[in-house]
């Protein structure tokens, strides 16, 4: 029983403090624990038998069979107080032997040995020389007729299964000599020495079988030593904690008791506690809390993503009673990771602005200029911290409190919801009477003003995660009067400080349109522009890489370097593997560069080099052939999704199908409207490509591309050739199979890369110091990327710098002049990346030198690694610009008047020289090269 005084909490225990007061003499001896029942260990037991004892006794020759019966016992009863059952299966090589255990041997009476004589298949034919040696041989069938001990004897012998022997007379006749006594005793030694040799084979059995026993109780008896070791420390420990803490007087025994009492109950009860709530309580509380979050915003505008969220938060909720890790812990852990630059530390910035800039093509500069007058030549601006010794530099002081909107446009990217996130601190820090309004699916609820007021409660669960989910996106353009129009009356109505457009390409060309318009119109609301893309294409000399594409490439990079893998595990298929990346082969040469497959096929080389489809062909069949020379029948080969409109004729076909679909004609009768070659072409491509062929093209006028299965065309096209090849007796090898496969989707979703979180919550940040500085149509950008956060450089750059002039041609020379707009960057043919790809493109093909860079990091080695294009390319552009501004500011310090003649005429040389050289590099009859 308990003691009424004892109190529950009063047996918590210590353990720090427990550890700490432990005495160093505590003894953990076990040497005192007692014996189990029914086995006693002092030496006057008759059962301290040791395994060494039993086996030396079986091994002896002694013949004494009554005293062998005794130990026998006294043996089995000691096996069967200590040994649990281990006898074999039926399996094992015991129970192949027909001999019985030992342990089953039954002492028979001398009645039943007599009636239980019967013929033996062979017998033992013992033969004795002069000096008394036996030899046994087999002889054929003989009864032995015997006395009455001697059929006990062979009695006995039968049970225990070993063949009784038999003697050299007759079955039918008794010898004469039976009658001899020195015959007896001569038949009767016999007798014994066989029943030795059958003794010493039954004993060496019975030894191996104990020391098979013997192994496996040694391992038995050393883990339950360890559990008696903890069980003592524990209750040691108990006993120490008991003994310090007095329990009230309580006794020692009953201080025990009402520890392992209150353990028992208290376990008892909360399992049964927790049955209660996870069988009543739970699923109602979950179904409330649904309905809450759905009924909560019934009719409101925040429908499409507040609600899901919602009901996110109960998972939330119960994944954290449960204490299970869940994606958002992912995020909250995240949050401590979060760099910032040291641009934007500390509410107050510095703004330096540089001179203005021009187009990057001076052929396109004029159309450029008269398309944005009011928004073209603007200044490049650098923003510094506060401290920077810049004379120049203004400091932003006046914060008044803003209305900014926000609103995805291009397609969903990892990282997107940084910049949000950024944005928002950048106001709040600021001014807490700023508002944030996001819109609700994209430009189509801009235009219907679709809003949602982001907090950082509506916020808290999307930091650092995946998707546009938090507000939605649908069409990717703001580009008809009637859109434009749409976009500016919501900013007036909704009045607006400011509108920050998330997107790629088309979408910070149509933030160009839209910030020319609303100068145009005086309207007060600043258009800014945010790099995010997946594709990586929004590059120039401003912009060195997009938020997401560092996401986008790591992870596909390890998809690919899996697929690595098991083609070199099978070796016998060849992965054609799309990505996804629009016309542009960056998301592809990166990938590359960072898996190692055995071969990529960039738009940009087939464009450059004018590689036919049938060309395309060859060359993958090429490689196949030279690997099956090496016995190697795998391998990975990558295709950018823009590859098919790199091919001259495929473009040439969709070019026709896109115009004739524009024209209302139905895609049955394409085929017969089409030129004699395209027809051709278009019945030479398999049904499935065809189809895909006369998909409706998308809002920029180009082809559905992650719908067209460039892959399995490829892979169709090679196997056809490497079968025509077999037969033919060019190929030896074996048979061609191939395996495809496109990575876009899978990619695209994930959660953003350390490097775009900290990435696009900086370009949140410069969104808000744009606006602070009154600038419009401008896009945030970071430079010295390849550098820790700490070293970025933050600035801003007027969109229509980026702007180029396409010329279109038309047949016969003719021409037509294109739109002002960011075009996609391709991939640099002379450029450190594809000439990195050059390097290693035979190493790739031939020596299976895969790479697997593994799973995205958060945290810890590999968290930091930054894409390999970034880090070998060379584009500090902004940063360059600064340089050439600091020595020419240094050449009109050294050359003013008063200087010597030596001096001038050397700077006069020098200066005379440059300008010679950019003159004729940047004459727009030698295309306009930029820098």
């Amino acid at each position: 029983m308990v003691d009424d005084g004892f109190v529950e909490a009063e047996l918590v225990i210590d353990w720090d403090h427990l550890f700490e007061n432990i005495p160093d003499d505590l003894n953990f001896d076990f040497g005192g624990l007692p014996a189990a029942d029914g086995v006693s260990t002092s030496p006057d037991s008759g059962l301290s038998f040791s395994i060494d004892d039993i086996e030396q006794y079986l091994m002896s020759d002694d013949c004494n069979h009554a005293e062998e019966k005794d130990q026998e016992i006294i043996v089995d009863g000691f096996l069967s107080e200590v040994l649990l059952d281990l006898s074999p299966g039926p399996g094992s090589d015991r129970s192949k032997d027909s001999s019985p255990s030992p342990e089953l041997v039954e002492v028979e009476t001398d009645q039943e040995g007599k009636d239980e004589d019967k013929p033996r298949q062979e017998s033992l034919e013992v033969d004795t020389d002069q000096e008394g040696k036996n030899d046994v041989k087999p002889r054929q069938e003989s009864v032995e007729v015997e006395t009455d001990q001697e059929g006990k004897d062979e009695d006995k012998l039968h049970q225990n299964g070993v063949e009784s022997p038999q003697t050299e007379e007759n079955n039918d006749v008794v010898d004469d000599d039976d009658d001899d006594p020195v015959a007896k005793k001569r038949k009767r030694q016999m007798r014994n020495r066989d029943a030795a040799v059958r003794s010493r084979e039954r004993k060496k059995m019975y030894v191996r079988d104990l020391e098979m026993k013997s192994k496996y109780y040694e391992a038995e008896c050393k883990r339950l030593g360890t559990l008696l070791q903890c069980c003592l420390a524990e209750n040691q420990a108990l006993r120490l904690s008991l003994h310090n803490t007095k329990a009230f007087d309580a006794s020692m025994s009953k201080q025990e008791s009402a520890v392992l009492l209150l353990e028992s109950l208290l376990l008892g009860s909360l399992l049964g506690y927790l049955g209660i709530i996870c069988l009543l309580i739970l699923p109602s509380w979950l179904l409330s809390t649904l309905e809450r979050g759905l009924l909560a915003n019934t009719g409101n505008t925040v429908w499409g993503s507040v609600a899901p969220r919602n009901a996110m938060d109960a998972i939330d909720i119960i994944c954290n009673w449960y204490d299970i890790p869940q994606m958002d812990s992912i995020s909250r852990s995240r949050l401590g990771l979060m760099e910032f630059s040291s641009s934007f530390k500390g509410t107050t910035v510095r703004v330096e602005f540089g001179d203005a800039t021009i187009a990057a093509d001076p052929s396109g500069a004029h159309t450029i200029s008269r398309s944005f007058p009011h928004t073209y030549g603007q200044p490049i601006a650098h923003f510094l911290r506060a401290t920077a010794k810049v004379p120049d530099a203004q400091i932003i002081t006046e914060h008044p409190a803003v209305r900014v909107g926000v609103v995805f446009c291009g397609r969903q990217s990892p990282g997107g919801h940084n910049v949000v996130w950024g944005l928002l601190e950048a106001l709040k820090i600021h001014n807490l009477e700023s508002v944030l309004l996001g819109f609700l699916g994209g430009s189509e609820g801009l235009f219907a003003q679709k809003t949602l007021e982001v907090t950082d409660e509506i916020l808290a669960t999307y930091k650092n995660q995946g998707g546009y989910d938090l507000l939605g996106r649908t069409k990717d353009q703001i580009r008809t009067t009637e859109q434009v129009n749409a976009a500016l009356n919501a900013c007036t109505a909704l009045k607006l400080d400011a509108l920050v457009i998330i997107g790629g390409v088309t979408s910070n060309t149509d933030a160009a349109q839209l910030a020319e318009t609303f100068a145009e119109r005086k309207c007060p609301t600043k258009v800014v522009g945010i790099p995010v893309t997946l594709n990586g294409d929004l590059k120039n000399q401003f912009v060195e890489t997009n938020v997401g594409f560092d996401t986008i490439c790591k992870v596909n990079s390890q998809l690919i370097s899996n697929v690595c893998t098991d083609a070199l595990s099978a070796e016998k298929y060849y992965y054609f593997i799309r990505l996804m990346g629009r016309k542009a082969s960056h998301v592809a040469l990166e990938c590359t560069l960072q898996s190692h497959p055995n071969m990529v096929i960039l738009a940009e080389e087939v464009a450059a080099s004018k590689l036919t489809l049938f060309d395309i062909t060859k060359q993958i069949c090429d490689a196949v052939q030279a690997r099956a020379e090496q016995d190697k029948y795998h391998g990975v080969i990558l295709l950018p999704e823009g590859l098919i409109e790199s091919i001259p004729e495929v473009f040439s076909l969709l070019q026709e199908i896109h115009g004739l679909l524009r024209q209302g004609v139905s895609a049955d009768n394409i085929s017969a409207q089409l030129s004699p070659w395209a027809s051709a072409l278009f019945e030479f491509l398999p049904p499935f490509i065809r189809k895909q062929l006369l998909l409706h093209p998308e809002s920029d006028d180009s082809a559905q591309l992650s719908q067209i299965e460039t892959e399995k065309l490829l892979a169709h096209l090679v196997e056809a050739e490497m079968n025509k090849r077999l037969k033919e007796g060019t190929y030896k090898g074996k048979k061609f199979n191939a395996i495809c496969h496109f990575f876009g989707y899978q990619a695209r979703g994930s959660l953003p890369s350390k490097f775009d979180c900290d990435y696009a919550y900086v370009l949140g940040h410069i969104a808000y110091h744009i606006l602070a500085a009154g600038l419009n149509g401008y896009m945030a950008t970071v430079t010295n990327l390849k550098n820790p956060v700490n070293k970025w450089k933050c600035g801003a750059a007027p969109i229509t710098a980026m702007m180029t002039v396409k010329r279109y041609g038309r047949g016969h020379g003719a021409s037509t002049l294109g739109k002002p707009a960011l075009h996609p960057a391709t991939v640099d043919l002379k450029g450190k990346s594809y000439e990195l790809l050059r390097q290693n493109a035979i190493k790739f093909l031939m020596d299976d030198v895969y790479r697997n860079p593994g799973p995205l990091q958060f945290d810890g080695p590999g968290a930091d690694a930054k894409a390999v294009s970034l880090c070998v390319e060379d584009q500090d552009y902004m940063g360059r610009i600064k340089k050439l501004q600091e020595h020419l500011d240094k050449v009109r310090s050294i050359v003013k008047p008063g200087c010597s003649q030596d001096v001038l005429k050397a700077a006069l040389s020098a200066m005379a020289s440059v300008t010679d050289i950019l003159s004729v590099m940047s004459s727009p009859s030698t295309g306009g090269t930029p820098f």
